[in-house]
C-alpha cells in the first residue's frame, strides 16, 4: 500500500459484541480502500476483541490490528496507533460509533482544498437499540473564530474537548510532538494543542459522524477517576498555555479559564444529583472528593469570581456550603436545598491559603 492520505485510529477495549458498526461503516467508505489505513488497537482487553480485529484485517488489507499487553486506556492506545501510522492526516473514530459513508471523502476533499491543518465537522449523538438520534454538535459557532478566540473559547468551555470530530494533519502531532496523556478525558489536551498550533482550521456543519451514548461506558460513569481525569486535563491545558503564551496573553486568558473551570466542577456536580438521586451518604462523598481535588491545587487561590451566570450561582453556593465541613450530612442539605431556589450572590472571593472560600 502506497502512503495512505488517512490514518484512522481506533481504540478498542472490550468491544467485541459492538466494534462491527463501525468497523463496517470505514469498509462502506466513499473514499478507495488505499487511500486510507484503518489503525485498531485493542487495549488488552479481557475478552475475545482481538481476535474479532484481526478477522477484520484478514477480509481487508488497509486494515491492521494491533495488540496491547495490558490495558492503558484509551490515550497510550491511540498512542500506539500514532506510531504506527502513515497517512498524511489524522481521524480518530471511537469503538462505540461509526460514519456516514461519504466521511472521509468530505474531509479529506475540504481539507485540500482549504490547505487546512484541521477539519471540525459536526456529529449526531444517539441511544437506544435503534440508535435515535437525540442531540448534535453545539460548539460551531464558537469554532467559526480566528486562532486567539478559539484559544480563549476552549479555555472558557465552549468548544467540544473529543479528537473524535476532526481530521487533523500527521504533521501537526510529529512536528510539535503530540501525545496522548494516560487517564480519562485524555482528548482534551491533544485537541487544545490542535487548536494552537493549526496555522488553518476549515469547520463543516454537516453530520459525519455518529456518536453512541453506552451507559456502562467509563467516560458515562462517575467517580474518582472522571474527577482526576477531566480536572487533570485542564490544568494542564492551562500549564501548556503559561508555557507558551506571553504574559499579557496569559493574563487575559485567566478569566476564561477559570471560567471554564468552573463550569467543568459545575458539570461534576450535576452527574451526581444525576447518578445518585437517592443516595445522600454517597453525593456527600462525591462532593467532597471534588473540594478536596480543587483546594488541594489551588486551582481558585485569590479568585474574585463575579457571578454572573447560574453555573457561577451553584459553583460559589457549593463552595459556601462544604467549605470547613465537606463531610457534613447538614452541609449537603444546605447546598442541595438553594441550589434551585437560593437567593443570588452577587460576587465571591478566595481568601485564605490553598482556595479556601470566605
Amino acid at each position: 500500500m502506497s502512503r495512505p492520505d488517512i490514518s484512522v485510529i481506533v481504540p478498542v477495549y472490550k468491544a467485541a459484541g459492538y466494534v462491527g458498526k463501525g468497523l463496517q461503516s470505514l469498509a462502506a467508505q466513499s473514499l478507495a480502500a488505499d487511500r486510507f489505513e484503518v489503525i485498531c488497537v485493542d487495549d488488552g482487553s479481557p475478552d475475545d476483541t482481538l481476535a474479532v480485529l484481526q478477522a477484520h484485517a484478514a477480509a481487508h488489507g488497509n486494515v491492521t490490528a494491533l495488540g496491547r499487553a495490558a490495558n492503558g486506556g484509551p490515550g497510550p492506545a491511540r498512542n500506539s496507533g500514532l506510531e504506527r501510522a502513515q497517512g498524511e492526516y489524522l481521524f480518530f473514530l471511537d469503538a462505540d460509533d461509526y460514519l456516514v459513508p461519504h466521511a472521509l471523502e468530505t474531509v479529506l476533499t475540504h481539507a485540500r482544498a482549504q490547505d487546512a491543518d484541521a477539519v471540525f465537522y459536526s456529529y449526531v449523538l444517539v441511544q437506544g437499540a435503534d440508535d435515535a438520534a437525540y442531540a448534535r454538535r453545539k460548539d460551531m459557532d464558537f469554532l467559526v473564530a480566528d486562532r486567539d478566540q478559539r484559544v480563549a473559547n476552549f479555555l472558557a468551555g465552549e468548544l467540544d474537548g473529543s479528537v473524535i470530530f476532526s481530521l487533523v494533519r500527521r504533521s501537526l502531532f510529529t512536528d510539535h510532538a503530540i501525545t496522548f496523556p494516560p487517564g480519562l478525558h485524555e482528548d482534551i489536551p491533544v485537541i487544545y494543542r490542535v487548536h494552537w498550533h493549526a496555522a488553518r482550521i476549515f469547520v463543516l456543519a454537516e453530520d459525519l459522524y455518529f456518536k453512541r451514548y453506552r451507559p456502562d461506558s467509563i467516560i458515562n460513569s462517575l467517580g474518582h477517576e472522571q474527577i482526576d481525569g477531566l480536572l487533570s486535563a485542564l490544568r494542564d491545558v492551562w500549564a501548556f498555555t503559561r508555557a507558551q503564551a506571553p504574559a499579557d496573553l496569559v493574563a487575559s486568558l485567566l478569566p476564561r479559564y477559570r471560567r471554564g473551570l468552573v463550569g467543568a466542577v459545575v458539570s461534576l456536580i450535576e452527574k451526581a444529583l444525576v447518578y445518585f438521586p437517592t443516595d445522600a451518604e454517597r453525593r456527600l462523598q462525591y462532593y467532597s472528593y471534588i473540594l478536596d481535588n480543587i483546594v488541594g491545587h489551588g486551582d481558585f487561590a485569590g479568585m474574585e469570581l463575579p457571578v454572573q451566570s447560574k453555573k457561577d450561582r451553584i459553583f460559589t453556593r457549593f463552595m459556601q456550603a462544604f467549605q470547613g465541613e465537606a463531610d457534613s450530612t447538614q452541609a449537603l442539605r444546605r447546598f442541595e436545598d438553594i441550589v434551585g431556589d437560593g437567593p443570588v450572590v452577587d460576587s465571591a472571593s478566595f481568601t485564605r491559603n490553598a482556595g479556601s472560600f470566605a
